[in-house]
């Protein structure tokens, strides 16, 4: 009866061609049925301007058709959506979605800049993208032009408004997404890049540590040298007492002598005493923060594995975001 793109008539009589009478109608046509909805059928008029007029009526039967049937389609839509028919002047059916309205109701004349004029002018199809501020609501705009059986002329088109609030939304929240994502993502570097940083700073103060305990170590052999001194210096001491308890008189001078090298051997040794147990202490609180150190810096490490997993997984995220809004606008397409 009539093409978007080719679509044949179906045969008016038995034949593949219907048979013309002497008076120039089609044989066994009925134009009762050709006529569209309202309409009384005409006389047959006979030659070529008859067959013009049962052209004209099977086009305008064919965009009758097409109307009745638009309600049905745009139940096949599941997005929020409106329709329009028109024949090469005007708008003959127009149905709005729940949202989306053009305001544009049967009878509005086609304007030239308009995607249903320019359809049916041009006579191809087109698909725009019309922002909100063209008609208060952001949506899809395809126009398809109605041709006649042959293929050559064009009766009128078929417009589809496709509302694309919600993809505009979902591109907005997918910004936002990757936005956030990518700025979590950022975060978690510098995280993990101080978490390494502080292992660092926690394997050269362990390493400090590990030094300072050595030199104690050493001062305690000093200490050991010195107390070694003070015992045998305590001995010579005392061995000089007794010689000079039996030299008398004459070694009276030196016993002065030798008690004062025995006193000084004991201070001595107290001493080496006292600082011995002062580096024991150092020693002991020096393990304890090393044991600490230790500890934080195996922390740290683990803290800085688990920060660069987090920071690989978020950027994973991110390129899913991108992917996610790459989909979303490929969703009305």
């Amino acid at each position: 009866m009539f093409k978007l793109f080719a679509r044949q008539r179906k045969p008016l009589a038995g034949s593949e061609t219907a048979a013309v009478t002497e008076t120039g109608a089609l044989a066994g046509w009925d134009p009762a049925p050709l006529a569209p909805a309202g309409r009384e059928a005409g006389p047959v008029v006979a030659g070529s301007e008859g067959e013009n007029i049962i052209e004209k009526m099977h086009n305008e039967c064919a965009l009758d058709t097409l109307v009745r049937v638009m309600p049905l389609v745009k139940e096949l839509f599941p997005l929020d959506c409106m329709l329009a028919v028109t024949d090469r002047e005007k708008i003959i059916f127009y149905s709005p979605g729940q949202e989306i309205d053009s305001n544009t109701p049967a009878g509005t004349l086609l304007k030239p800049g308009d995607g249903l004029y320019e359809a049916v002018h041009q006579g191809r199809r087109s698909v725009v993208d019309v922002p909100a501020e063209v008609r208060g609501m952001p949506f899809k705009a395809v126009t398809v032009p109605i041709y006649d059986a042959d293929g050559r002329t064009v009766l009128g088109c078929i417009g589809l408004g496709l509302s694309t609030a919600n993809r505009v939304k979902l591109l907005e929240q997918s910004d936002v997404v990757a936005r956030l994502t990518e700025q979590v993502a950022d975060t978690i570097s510098e995280l993990a890049a101080a978490a390494e940083n502080l292992a660092r700073q926690q394997e050269r103060l362990k390493a400090a540590g590990d030094e300072i305990q050595e030199r104690v170590k050493q001062t305690d052999r000093i200490l050991h040298f010195i107390s070694e001194v003070a015992n045998t210096s305590n001995l010579l001491g005392l061995n000089a007492s007794i010689e000079a308890a039996r030299a008398g008189e004459h070694g009276r001078g030196f016993a002065v002598v030798a008690e004062e090298i025995r006193k000084m051997s004991l201070s001595s040794a107290d001493s080496v005493k006292e600082i011995r147990g002062i580096l024991q202490a150092v020693n002991d609180n020096l393990e304890n923060i090393l044991h600490g150190i230790t500890e934080t810096s195996a922390i740290g490490e683990q803290q800085a594995a688990s920060t660069q997993e987090i920071s690989a997984s978020v950027q994973e995220l991110a390129a899913l975001a991108r992917q996610i809004r790459e989909l979303t606008a490929q969703v009305i397409g």
